[in-house]
Formats: C-alpha cells, sequence, structure tokens
C-alpha cells in the first residue's frame, strides 16, 4: 500500500541508537528491539472527522468503512480514537444538550 501511495519500493528503514542497552544483556536489547518494531514497523495511518452522535472518548475503538472515502483503502481497518474536543451546541425542546464531537484517531493505540 504504501508503494502505492509514494511511488517507492515501500521499504523503510529504522536505526535507533541506545547507549543504555549493552552486548552484557542482549536479552534486554532484543526486547527493545521488539518494542520498537511494535510501535513503528506498520504504517501510521490517522483520521479526524466531526461527529453529532454522543459518547466518544480517547481510547475507544472502532472498524473504518467507507465506500467514498480513501479508495476503499482503510475499510476494515481498526482506528483507536487519540483525542476529542466536545462543543456544546445548544440545549434542545426536551430538555437534554445538543453536542458536536471533533474525533482524531489512529491505527495505533497511542500518538506518535
Amino acid at each position: 500500500i504504501m508503494a502505492a501511495r509514494n511511488g517507492t519500493d515501500g521499504i523503510f528503514s529504522y536505526n535507533r541508537f541506545d547507549p543504555s542497552l549493552s552486548a552484557e544483556l542482549p536479552s534486554l536489547a532484543y526486547a527493545r528491539a521488539q518494542m520498537t518494531l511494535q510501535k513503528y514497523s506498520n504504517p501510521y495511518q490517522t483520521l479526524s472527522f466531526e461527529s453529532w452522535l454522543q459518547g466518544w472518548f480517547p481510547g475507544q475503538a472502532f472498524t473504518f468503512q467507507s465506500t467514498r472515502r480513501f479508495d476503499g483503502d482503510y475499510n476494515n481497518l481498526t482506528f483507536h480514537i487519540t483525542r476529542t474536543h466536545k462543543q456544546l451546541i445548544k440545549a434542545t425542546s426536551g430538555g437534554g444538550w445538543l453536542w458536536r464531537y471533533q474525533i482524531q484517531a489512529s491505527n495505533v493505540q497511542y500518538e506518535l
């Protein structure tokens, strides 16, 4: 997918220098490498949208479905809400409130 998007072979390199790791403890270096791979090895995809549906909060996850957005590339991809902004719009006639949510989400559970 990344190769098609940016016109390259889609292969990227990442180098991390950590002076706290040493050859005496190779298991710690291996564990750190696995953590780094888990965090950075997959493409980082984000999206933002506005919703009138109530109850959004960071930490929630949802599966994205759209026939009109992103050429279907994101269909069935799980996104995690990283930020929300809740704005009061008006009081309703039934005594409730109308809120608008601005949502930011990514395909990983944390912000990079």
